[in-house]
């Protein structure tokens, strides 16, 4: 039987070479109209390696946000969804889940080739995640900076605000 105080370290380890493989693989749920049923964009999802403990995006970014490694696993996720859009030579949206900490970072310099050829020949649209946003400020300036750049924007299930419009006791 293996020792327990072996096992975290070993499983962290898990993790750690999914981010240094860029061992995720790119799913993607069509998006189709109601009035005709044609399919208009796709939404990027992501899975972990298959038998993995790490196989969902929610075990993959759980153990990210216990790490601090979010943006840099949501860059890995978006790199692969793009890489193969890229390749299946899609020619409707392709929908990108973007973390908030994500929407104003940069991505890593051995991914940015791949975004400016992804921006270049997709119609992308960053969907902005209902994670917890740390710097509203910040998301702000990058949403604005991406319109102008004339990106599309999406909003991915954010939960009802506590005050204000919108809400039952606004």
């Amino acid at each position: 039987m293996p020792d327990p105080a072996v096992m975290p370290a070993v499983q962290d380890d898990e993790f750690s070479r999914i981010l240094a493989d860029r061992a995720v693989t790119p799913v993607f749920q069509p998006i189709v109209s109601l009035d005709d049923g044609l399919t208009v964009g796709f939404e990027a999802l992501i899975r972990g390696p298959e038998g993995s403990r790490f196989s969902t995006p929610d075990a993959l970014f759980a153990e990210a946000e216990r790490r601090g490694a979010v943006v840099e696993l949501d860059w890995i996720c978006a790199g692969a969804a793009c890489t193969a859009a890229l390749d299946a030579g899609l020619d409707v949206p392709l929908f990108l889940n973007v973390e908030p900490d994500t929407f104003g970072s940069t991505p890593p310099p051995e991914l940015t080739d791949g975004f400016a050829r992804a921006a270049g020949r997709l119609d992308l649209v960053f969907e902005v995640t209902e994670r917890v946003v740390r710097d509203p400020a910040t998301l702000i300036r990058s949403v604005v900076g991406a319109r102008r750049a004339r990106s599309r924007i999406a909003l991915d299930r954010i939960p009802p605000l506590a005050h204000g419009f919108g809400h039952p006791g606004a």
